[in-house]
């Protein structure tokens, strides 16, 4: 029998997946517990909207990592006589630069602030497990 999952059901598949189980186990338990619903063509039209809408968001969010990919961010800090920078440039900084470009899922991964000058290239995540590297400049 063919069910599509309505929740992640641990060792059978997980949330809008169709999944072929026996049929006493996905009426009785999938079916009976809300996890799940049998396949007829009404929720299979249902799945395919379900995995197009999903398609759709991870090339928008590919999309997205190209442009940052291309994009060079300069932040301006202030540097002591001897060149040391005092304070960095921090992810927080980072993430509300991107926010006031209307980057608004950008999550920056930066292990340390930046303490010295230069260009750096710094991770960041976006929802459907898209990631890539943006550039980011620290200049006097």
């Amino acid at each position: 029998m063919k069910v599509l999952l309505l929740k992640d059901v641990k060792g059978v598949g997980r949330k809008m997946e169709v999944v072929n189980v026996a049929d006493g186990y996905g009426r009785n338990f999938l079916v009976n517990r809300g996890l799940g619903r049998i396949l007829d063509d009404s929720l299979n039209s249902l799945k395919k909207s379900h995995d197009d809408k999903v398609l759709s968001g991870v090339k928008r969010y590919e999309k997205m990592a190209k442009e940052l990919a291309e994009r060079v961010l300069d932040f301006n800090v202030k540097v002591g006589e001897k060149g040391e920078v005092f304070g960095g440039v921090a992810a927080a900084q980072i993430k509300k630069t991107l926010d006031d470009l209307g980057y608004h899922e950008v999550e920056i991964k930066l292990p340390h602030a930046l303490k010295s000058l230069g260009e750096f290239e710094v991770a960041f995540h976006l929802p459907h497990g898209v990631t890539g590297k943006l550039k980011v400049s620290v200049k006097k």
